[in-house]
């Protein structure tokens, strides 16, 4: 594999293998499932001192690499106070080892804007999801917005927590506020050994960094880009790798069975959703687990 690509090139090798998706039977979430297994595999192996989740929501992702990785320091960030009240009050994050804090990431400390999308008030749910720090572009009909003031922190200024040399890993799904956090935080994403991130296609927010610009970032810091799925059109995750982690054989069988897990077709309907469930999938490696192996 060469690591030498333009951001350009590395754009145009990921959507050559992801053109190979089927997306019929409900493709596009079982790519987005699918990728995240490989990036779980990938911080397992890699086995960091420091995982950092950047619009963390429930911290699902953290709450997981806590779980596998007893030794690692886990801290999710969640900007949203609504997100964060609501999942502190349902979720003990002290027991589970995660470190879970209302805060943003991006290139100051502080405060900052945060545009938290509302419907109308007859609608079932008073918020969405997909807030940033940035204003949305297209908002949907009759929608408004709330501007609010969040703390606001650096992913560099996280280093000082852990001692000099740590290795990292991070999940980063901030909502169109990529060149902020990247900007904010070079000197963490240089110690990163795995990074999942998720990049637009298209602005969907105002001012933000395209597919093109995110690449050519993390590209110059020396990450390498391995993997993505297809999310949505307009709108994907790329797993990354230190050049460490890129050379290594055993990345590349990881690679190579992902790859081969990617370009199997879904089952239809309740059939493919539930093999993606994850506590079916945990039953599922439980009843295996306890079958007599061959002989």
């Amino acid at each position: 594999m060469s690591f030498t690509r333009t951001a350009a090139g590395w754009q145009e090798a990921l959507a050559a293998k992801a053109a190979a998706i089927d997306l019929r039977n409900g493709g596009r979430p079982r790519s987005a499932y699918v990728l995240d297994g490989f990036f779980f595999e990938l911080v397992e192996y890699a086995a960091p001192g420091l995982f950092v989740e950047a619009g963390a929501f429930d911290a699902n992702a953290s709450r997981r690499v806590a779980a596998t990785l007893p030794e690692c320091t886990v801290l999710a960030f969640e900007a949203n106070p609504n997100n964060h009240a609501i999942w502190t009050s349902e979720v003990d994050f002290g027991a589970e080892r995660v470190d879970y804090r209302h805060s943003a990431l991006a290139n100051r400390t502080g405060e900052i804007e945060m545009v938290l999308r509302t419907r109308d008030p007859g609608a079932a749910e008073a918020h969405v999801e997909d807030n940033s720090i940035h204003p949305w572009i297209a908002s949907a009909a009759g929608a408004t917005s709330d501007v609010v003031m969040v703390p606001v922190t650096t992913m560099d200024g996280i280093l000082a927590e852990v001692p000099t040399g740590t290795r990292v890993a991070t999940w980063i799904d901030v909502e169109g506020a990529n060149r902020e956090v990247i900007d904010g935080g070079r000197g963490l994403l240089a110690a990163c050994d795995v990074v999942k991130i998720e990049v637009e296609s298209s602005p969907l927010w105002v001012g933000q960094w395209l597919d093109l610009d995110v690449l050519g970032a993390l590209t110059d810091l020396g990450l390498v880009p391995l993997a993505r799925d297809a999310q949505a059109p307009e709108q994907y995750n790329v797993v990354l790798v230190s050049t460490r982690l890129a050379g290594d054989p055993h990345v590349g069988a990881l690679l190579a069975a992902y790859e081969r897990r990617q370009a199997a077709r879904e089952l239809p309907g309740i059939l493919g959703k539930a093999r993606r469930h994850p506590l079916l999938r945990q039953a599922a490696r439980s009843v295996r687990d306890r079958l007599p192996r061959p002989r």
